[in-house]
């Protein structure tokens, strides 16, 4: 059984019930969407921490900013490592 005590409790759990939502908005995207799209999962996180439909829409899209500026910024980062790498050799 889910309860505030177990998740704060066990962190293994806390992570399988985390997983397990974050599974549950992916698979709802991915239906509404009809194929998939590698911004579903994006979507789908930014459901779990603060939904479209909830009553600050804006925190829904201001999250799914917030990992798109992360995603960019680490993708910079792999490729000036990558650019990098070529250089030495």
């Amino acid at each position: 059984m889910v309860t505030p005590e177990r998740l704060m409790e066990d962190p293994c759990f806390a992570i399988f019930a985390t997983a397990y939502l974050l599974k549950k908005e992916y698979l709802k995207e991915q239906r509404i969407n009809g194929r998939p799209d590698e911004n579903i999962w994006i979507i789908a996180s930014s459901n779990y921490h603060y939904h479209y439909k909830g009553k600050k829409p804006s925190l829904h899209e201001d999250y799914k900013g917030k990992i798109k500026n992360t995603l960019s910024r680490f993708k910079s980062h792999i490729n000036a490592a990558k650019q990098s790498r070529i250089a030495k050799n």
